[in-house]
């Protein structure tokens, strides 16, 4: 019996297709798509550098604005720390001031009036604490408006027009002015004066407890006042001798304040210089309310006004 046409046990298997070799048509085919596939990267190629090429500079560019960004953002934290560590000396810095007006100093003289008003009140009902609180604060007051006066340009203009407004008025045209009794229905140069502190923000019963010290002033002491209208380095004197008491330590100013004679005398210091500057400054919004000859009786007024503030000082 013939044997079957299989392979004997360990024989070789006979070769499957995947090992077999191929056709002549089969490696022509693989060659050309193996071309085409490099044909075509060729194509890409440069499509590929060109993205590339974009993809960097827009890395470039926001490389850029991250830097300029992060710099920003550097000098803003610098500038906030700077204000932070600063603030104490920002809170003690000195403000910015308002030009010098009859209006600032008008408020000014209201605000130390009330100060020392409230220590009279203070020491009445034995409250000594309230009534230095007080005191101090009027002097501060007082302290920081002379400071100004005495170093302000506009201030020393205004003297230097007074001067010459007055240099040709004599005292005998001022007393004459001061003290005349107005035809009817014209206002004495008492009223008119009374009536420019009120625009200078007094209220009526203090612009005419000023305006009647000034009067007074001027009739215990004509010359002395005189010679201050006309000589602005002496005016400037005084309120320099008012500045420097006035800024004193706390712990000075709080003295004396039981005693009458000594609460009245700073009422003298505080008010009566910076009261007579209210005067000497309001005629720069009165001159053609007052005229020539009430420009002068109105500056002489306000000199004496500061020369008793200054005899105060001890």
């Amino acid at each position: 019996m013939e044997s079957p046409e299989w392979p004997l046990a360990g024989s070789a298997a006979p070769p499957s297709s995947a090992s077999s070799p191929q056709a002549p048509g089969q490696t022509e085919e693989t060659a050309t798509s193996a071309a085409e596939t490099e044909l075509r990267a060729g194509q890409d190629s440069p499509n590929l550098t060109e993205l590339r090429s974009r993809v960097a500079v827009l890395e470039a560019e926001h490389a850029r604005l991250l830097a300029g960004y992060a710099g920003i953002m550097e000098s803003e934290i610098a500038r906030l720390r700077s204000v932070d560590l600063s603030a104490g000396s920002i809170q003690a810095a000195e403000p910015r001031y308002e030009p010098i007006t009859p209006s600032y100093l008008g408020r000014a003289l209201v605000a130390i009036e009330n100060d020392l008003a409230n220590m009279d009140t203070s020491i009445a009902i034995g409250d000594e604490a309230a009534a230095r609180r007080s005191k101090v604060m009027a002097a501060q007051r007082g302290c920081s408006v002379l400071k100004r006066l005495c170093d302000d340009d506009d201030f020393n203009q205004i003297l230097l027009k007074m001067q010459v407004e007055t240099i040709t008025q004599q005292e005998p045209g001022i007393n004459s002015r001061i003290s005349e009794t107005p035809p009817p229905g014209q206002a004495a140069f008492r009223e008119l004066e009374i009536q420019l502190l009120e625009l200078a923000g007094l209220p009526e019963l203090l612009a005419i407890k000023h305006v009647d010290n000034a009067i007074a002033a001027y009739w215990s002491n004509s010359t002395g006042s005189l010679d201050r209208m006309r000589n602005p380095m002496i005016f400037l004197s005084d309120l320099r001798r008012l500045r420097d008491v006035s800024c004193q330590t706390a712990e000075l100013l709080s003295r004396g304040l039981r005693q009458e004679q000594s609460r009245q005398r700073w009422k003298k210091l505080l008010t009566y210089g910076l009261g007579g500057t209210v005067i000497v400054v309001a005629n720069s919004i009165g001159t053609a309310l007052l005229g020539p000859g009430g420009v002068a009786a109105s500056a002489a007024i306000g000199s004496a006004a500061v020369g008793v503030a200054a005899s105060s000082v001890p």
